[in-house]
C-alpha cells in the first residue's frame, strides 16, 4: 500500500463481533490494518497515508447513538478524507451506512452515494443464504478467476438501484440459480426479481472511490457454515470469548488453525483481496 498507510477497519458500535471475520481475513492475508473505534473517529487526523476505510458487516437495533462513527464531527471528517482521495469499502451494514437514508440494518447515513436500496425499507427476512453472483470481467481478472460466477453468502445486505442522480458501476450482479430461487421462494427479496440486481457497486465521492458490497465475501466459499460453527467451539475450548481482548488476540494469532485452511484458500477471499488491492492502488 505504500508508506506507513494501513487499512482503517471500523470496529465501533455498529459492528459488534461482525468485525471479527473481516479482521481475521486482513490478518490472514497479511494486509496492514488498524481497528478504529467510535472514539478514535471523533478526533481522527487523516494524514493522506491511509488508503482505505473498511466498514464491515454488523448490526445495531438500538436507537442510533450520538457518538457512532465519532458523532457528527467524526462523520464529517471521514467524508472529507474520502472526498480527498481515501477509498471506502462497505460490506453489508457498511454498504447500508454509505447510502443517503440507511434504514437496515443500521440507522446511520454517510451519504457517500445517492443510490438507495432497490425496494425501499430493508427488513429481516429479505433473504439469508448462498446466492450466485456474476462478476464483471475486470473484477474476475483482478481476482485471477477463470469463470465469472461465484456463490456467496448473503444476509439481508442492501440491494441498490440506479436513478438519474445515482450513477454507479455494477462490479457484480445477482444471478440466482433455479435451485436458489426455489430455496428462497416466498421471501420478499425474490418476489422483486432479484436477477440482474446489483450486488457490488462502485461510485465516487469527490476524489475517493467507494465500493458497496451487499454479500459477504469475507466468509469464504461454502465453508462459511464451518466458519461460523467453529467460533463458539473455539471459545469453549479456550475458555475465553472472542469479543474479549485476550480471546480475540489468541484467535487471530493462530489464524484459526487447520480448520480455517479451506476459508483462507477460498476464491471469495481472492475476490475481496482484489477489491481491497484495487482500492489501495487507486489511492497511490
Amino acid at each position: 500500500m505504500g508508506g506507513d498507510g494501513r487499512v482503517l477497519l471500523y470496529g465501533g458500535v455498529f459492528t459488534g463481533n461482525g468485525v471479527l471475520p473481516t479482521e481475521f481475513f486482513l490478518r490472514a492475508q497479511g494486509i496492514s490494518y488498524r481497528v478504529v473505534t467510535d472514539a478514535d473517529l471523533a478526533d481522527m487526523a487523516y494524514t493522506g497515508e491511509d488508503p482505505l476505510f473498511l466498514f464491515p458487516a454488523g448490526h445495531c437495533f438500538e436507537p442510533t447513538p450520538e457518538w457512532a462513527l465519532g458523532g457528527a464531527r467524526g462523520q464529517e471528517r471521514l467524508r472529507e478524507a474520502i472526498a480527498n482521495g481515501m477509498g471506502y469499502l462497505g460490506i453489508c451494514a457498511g454498504a447500508s451506512a454509505a447510502t443517503p437514508a440507511s434504514v437496515y440494518p443500521i440507522a446511520i447515513s454517510l451519504g457517500l452515494t445517492k443510490a438507495r436500496p432497490r425496494w425501499g425499507e430493508q427488513s429481516t427476512g429479505m433473504g439469508v443464504g448462498f446466492l450466485t453472483l456474476r462478476l464483471d470481467a475486470k473484477l474476475a481478472r483482478l481476482a485471477g478467476l477463470e469463470g465469472r460466477h461465484r456463490r456467496v453468502w448473503y444476509h439481508n445486505g442492501p440491494v441498490l438501484q440506479r436513478t438519474r442522480k445515482s450513477a454507479y458501476r455494477a462490479l457484480a450482479t445477482f444471478e440466482p440459480t433455479a435451485e436458489e430461487r426455489a430455496q428462497f421462494r416466498g421471501m420478499p427479496l425474490f418476489g422483486k426479481r432479484l436477477w440482474g440486481a446489483t450486488a457490488v457497486a462502485e461510485t465516487r465521492y469527490g476524489r475517493g472511490r467507494v465500493v458497496l458490497c451487499a454479500p459477504h465475501f469475507e466468509y469464504g466459499d461454502e465453508s462459511v457454515r464451518e466458519y461460523l460453527a467453529r467460533f463458539p467451539g473455539w471459545e469453549s475450548e479456550h475458555r475465553m470469548g472472542l469479543s474479549e481482548g485476550p480471546g480475540r488476540r489468541a484467535f487471530l494469532s493462530t489464524l484459526g488453525g487447520e480448520w480455517m485452511a479451506q476459508v483462507r484458500s477460498s476464491t471469495n477471499w481472492r475476490v475481496l483481496s482484489a477489491l481491497i488491492a484495487d482500492l489501495c492502488k487507486a489511492h497511490r
